[in-house]
This record gives C-alpha cells, sequence and structure tokens, in this order.
C-alpha cells in the first residue's frame, strides 16, 4: 500500500511538472510529455525530478521567467524531501543505460556510414540503411530526453539533419545503378551532400553527448546536497568522463571526424542508511543545511545589491562549495562589481568541476573581455560555442570581440603603413 501511495506521488510530480513545462514554452527546452516514462524499466522517480526542476529552474531564471522559475523549484523541493537513497541509486544506473544507449547509437550510424562507402552500393541496402538511421535516431532521442525530461533546442535540430541524412542516402542508391551522364553527375553531387550531411549529425550527435555529462554533473551536485541536508553519511561524489575520442572515417574519399562515446566513471562514498535521529526537533535539525541553503540561494538571485548578492552566495558555498550554477552566479555578480581576478577564480574552480557548462566560459570570456583581453575572451567564447553552437549571447559577445578586433588590426595597420595601407 506504501509503495502504491509511494509511486502515486511520484506521478503527481511528474504532472506538475509537465505542467510547467508546458506553461514555459521554451525555444530550447520545448515541452514534452514525459508521464508515459512511468512505465519504463526504474521508472520515474523524485531523483530524476528534483534533477530535472534544477535544470529546468535555471533555464527559466535565464528566460528572466521567475514565476515560472519558483515553481519548478518549489516542485524541486518536494522532490527532495521525498528521496531516498534507492533512488539515487537507481538515477545514477539511469545514467550508466544512458550512456550505453549513445553507444549503441554509434555503432548503428558507422555501420551506416560503411555501408554507404561501399565500392558498389545498391538498393539493395536501403532496408538496412533506414533502419541503421532509424535506430541511431531513437537511441540518442529516448537518452537525452529521459535526461531532461524535456526536449532540447540541440535535439531538435539533430533530428531534423537525421531526416535529411535519410532522405539523401535513399536519393543516391536509387540512382546509383543509373550509368548514363547525366545521372552520374547527380550521384556526385548527392555524394557531396551525403558527407555534408553526415558531417552535420555526427556534429550534434558530440553535442548531444556533451549535454548527457553536464546533466549527470547536475546530479552529482544534487546528491551532494541532498546527502547533507537528509543526514546520509555522505563522504564523496566524483564522476568522470573521458572526451569522446575521435576516429576518423572514410565516406567517398572524405574525412569524418566520427566520436567514440564513452561510459561515465563513478566514485560515490555515500553509505546506505541515514543517520537515525531519536526525536523530531533533531530530525529539524537534519533538514536545515538544505533549508538554510535555498534561502541564501534566493536572496542571492533576487537582490539588486551585488555585494549583498555575493555575501549570500558565499553562504550558499559553505553550505555546497562544489556547486557549479553557485559559482558561476557569484562569478558574474564579481565581474558586474569589477572584481575581475575573483570573478576569473569563480570560472576556474567550476570548470574544473564541470568543463561543459556553456555559460561559465560565455561568462569567463566576459571578463577577459572587460580586461580588454580579447584574445582570451574570442577563445573563451568559442568554447562555449563549441558545447552550444545555438548560443545567442555568445555569439553576440563574439561579434563584438571579432569587430574591436578588427578596428585594432586596422589601425595598427595604418599607423605602421601611413594613409598608403
Amino acid at each position: 500500500m506504501e509503495q502504491i501511495l509511494l509511486k502515486s506521488n511520484v506521478l503527481d510530480m511528474q504532472k506538475e511538472f509537465d505542467s510547467i513545462a508546458k506553461d514555459m514554452q521554451s525555444p530550447s527546452i520545448p515541452f514534452k510529455s514525459s508521464i508515459d516514462d512511468a512505465i519504463k524499466p526504474y521508472g520515474v522517480n523524485p531523483a530524476a525530478i528534483a534533477n530535472s526542476t534544477k535544470i529546468a529552474a535555471n533555464e527559466a531564471t535565464m528566460l528572466e521567467k521567475r514565476d515560472l522559475a519558483t515553481r519548478f523549484l518549489s516542485l524541486h523541493q518536494k522532490a527532495v524531501e521525498a528521496i531516498t537513497v534507492e533512488d539515487i541509486n537507481t538515477e545514477i544506473a539511469r545514467f550508466y543505460f544512458r550512456a550505453y544507449q549513445l553507444q549503441s547509437a554509434e555503432i548503428n550510424i558507422k555501420s551506416v556510414a560503411n555501408t554507404i562507402d561501399n565500392k558498389s552500393p545498391s538498393e539493395e541496402y536501403l532496408p538496412f540503411i533506414e533502419s541503421g538511421i532509424e535506430r541511431f535516431d531513437s537511441l540518442v532521442e529516448e537518452s537525452i530526453t529521459d535526461a531532461y525530461r524535456m526536449v532540447t533546442n540541440v535535439l531538435k535540430n539533430f533530428k531534423s539533419k537525421v531526416s535529411n541524412l535519410k532522405e539523401l542516402s535513399k536519393n543516391f542508391l536509387s540512382k546509383i545503378k543509373d550509368t548514363f551522364n547525366n545521372t552520374k553527375d547527380a550521384v556526385i553531387t548527392l555524394k557531396q551532400k551525403l558527407v555534408i550531411a553526415f558531417n552535420d549529425v555526427i556534429d550534434y550527435f558530440t553535442q548531444i553527448f556533451s549535454q548527457l555529462i553536464a546533466i549527470m554533473f547536475s546530479f552529482m551536485g544534487l546528491i551532494n546536497k541532498i546527502s547533507k541536508s537528509k543526514g546520509f553519511r555522505f563522504k564523496d561524489a566524483n564522476i568522470s568522463f573521458e572526451p569522446p575520442s575521435i576516429e576518423t572515417m572514410s565516406i567517398f574519399g572524405f574525412s569524418i571526424p566520427f566520436p567514440k562515446v564513452s561510459l561515465p566513471k563513478l566514485d560515490i562514498s555515500l553509505d546506505l542508511q541515514a543517520d537515525v535521529k531519536e526525536n523530531a526537533d533533531e530530525n529539524k535539525v537534519m533538514n536545515l543545511p538544505f533549508k538554510e541553503f535555498e534561502k541564501y540561494l534566493q536572496i542571492a538571485k533576487n537582490s539588486y545589491d551585488h555585494i549583498e548578492s555575493i555575501n549570500n552566495y558565499d553562504k550558499a558555498l559553505e553550505i555546497d562549495p562544489t556547486n557549479t550554477e553557485i559559482l558561476n552566479y557569484k562569478g558574474v555578480r564579481l565581474n558586474k562589481v569589477e572584481k575581475y581576478d575573483d570573478a576569473i577564480k569563480c570560472f576556474n574552480r567550476a570548470l574544473e568541476i564541470n568543463p561543459f557548462d556553456a555559460s561559465i566560459w560565455k561568462n569567463k570570456g566576459n571578463v577577459s573581455f572587460n580586461l580588454k583581453n580579447y584574445g582570451d575572451a574570442l577563445k573563451f567564447y568559442n568554447k562555449a560555442l563549441e558545447i552550444k553552437p545555438d548560443y545567442k549571447n555568445a555569439l553576440k559577445e563574439k561579434d563584438k570581440v571579432i569587430n574591436i578586433l578588427g578596428k585594432i588590426s586596422k589601425f595598427e595597420n595604418e599607423e605602421q603603413y601611413g594613409d598608403s595601407w
């Protein structure tokens, strides 16, 4: 009976999450109902919802939708209160499964590439190629939507590129048997388009893998916070991913860099039993760090006084010193009060913990820009765009740097060569 009640509560939380997500209608993470995920292996659990609400609240804050961010954070609190050690272990297992799905997807798309590159491919290969592309597409989509609970903009673009690849593959094989000159020209053109299509798909695939890593880093930070708030005998939690190694494959004589997906490596020292307190007053003390943390965080985010905000971020970091989001927020505030060295230290510390967060790289670039270290600023903006190519703020700041560097170059040339330049 208790298990049925717990499952009902979790489903209610998931419905609430879907309702808020639908209201948000974010261009980068549009609504996707995930209630059906409750019947999948492992099922939806409070740990998954807690991580999803944390990510969604940050997205809502970036979109300046504070009311929705507040609703996500309220739901986040409910999920955190319901989490057990078993939920944490289950969600960790799911991260392994998601990484395995991406590995399987990688194998499928490489098989398609090898088949298309065959010396004499024909239409009889088409069912194999189509099924390989569809399997690749579905594995990637399932992995990332299960992790986010929402559809990301990168995934939307990825799916359109996959559809393009599938259509081009079909056209290529339908023309390859014809030996007329005009058809030969068409096949050559299709070969070139296929190479471009593969490049596009693999580029987005690499970005999606980076997203999964970022989500997992977020979850490890959440484990840290939850363990302290619930009184678990928490020791340490570390995560490491080997960056996708690149295996160059040749298609029609063109080299395409294929990433080789690695499984995450986790090192978690977390006792399976919580410390038992004998009375209600002591149980309240167990939850004090988490409540204090949330209080400091809200004051810091909502304050128009940068110094007050920084002081409250410091208090939150005393409770959760490895929280990259707070380090990032604090760095932004430090930049605003021109404490550039301290801001860089914040961003560097955050990047040591999670080097796959594009916003941290972008904010570090903003500090370099303010210091007029334009070369460094450009490097950091490019790093942010490697992780998130459609990052509008990073693109905007990069254009500003390029414009300034262009003017500097022109001025130096005029100084050197005078009016004759």
